[in-house]
């Protein structure tokens, strides 16, 4: 069933950090045991979630009405929110069905109209690239190096960067002479 309502999750250490800059005590995630849940807090992250709700509502309003015919997937926006000198907190907003086709709208609107047929679209370019070894040696090992010595090496998981940002690592796998990545998994 889908979600027709938007969503707003604050995590509780950005309420904390807010109600301590703003009642005048100090509060630290990272070295302070979270205190019991008060009214004033639940009354805080509510008043939060919905000036955010407000704001996404506000935005969206320019895509006009939405067609009940319009299916869209969920979209959600995440986040992070830092309070003062605080480290960032996570802030998630996933948008119901109403609110993605509004987002749809807008974003079909600001996208330049094609010119049909005078232009192919162009492929998307990514730049792939694996580190498949780095091995440290001493300058003695290099200065008995010859040709036909043989620097004995153990492959392990391979780093796959896209674009520049390490996201994957993945198997080495040798068929027909060729080395082929394979099982990805994504970077924690």
């Amino acid at each position: 069933m889908p979600q027709t309502e938007t969503d707003v999750q604050i995590a509780r250490p950005t309420v904390l950090q807010l109600m301590a800059a703003r009642y005048g005590f100090d509060f630290d995630p990272a070295q302070d045991e979270a205190p019991a849940v008060t009214c004033t807090e639940e009354r805080i992250a509510a008043a939060l979630q919905t000036a955010v709700r407000s704001a996404l509502e506000e935005m969206l309003a320019g895509a006009g009405p939405v067609a009940a015919t319009a299916v869209t997937q969920r979209w959600q926006w995440l986040a992070s929110v830092r309070v003062g000198e605080h480290a960032a907190q996570k802030l998630c907003i996933s948008l119901g069905t109403t609110h993605s086709a509004q987002l749809e709208q807008l974003i079909n609107r600001q996208r330049p109209p094609l010119r049909p047929g005078k232009h192919k679209p162009e492929p998307l370019r990514i730049d792939l690239r694996a580190l498949l070894l780095e091995k440290t040696v001493t300058a003695a090992d290099i200065q008995q190096l010859h040709v036909g010595s043989v620097l004995p090496i153990h492959l392990e998981r391979a780093r796959v960067a896209l674009n520049g940002q390490a996201m994957l690592t993945a198997s080495v796998a040798e068929h027909q002479g060729k080395l082929h990545l394979t099982a990805f998994e994504t970077l924690e």
